[in-house]
């Protein structure tokens, strides 16, 4: 999986929470206890939108 993080300006992907959190002085211990398929793979926290998605998923969007 990974995770992108939004403020709705920029993007930035990662393939940590634990470095995701450490960079953006976010509580690590209050996210991994959110169940992220309640949430339907997104979560909003501190003004931040954290989307979890499978590193390889098909989208459907079709390029030439």
């Amino acid at each position: 999986n990974t995770i992108i993080l939004t403020d709705g300006e920029s993007y930035e992907v990662w393939g940590s929470l634990v470095e995701l959190c450490k960079v953006h002085d976010l509580n690590y211990s209050k996210l991994k206890r959110i169940k992220w398929v309640e949430v339907n793979g997104v979560i909003e926290y501190e003004g931040f939108k954290i989307i979890k998605v499978p590193f390889r998923q098909k989208n459907g969007v079709k390029t030439n």
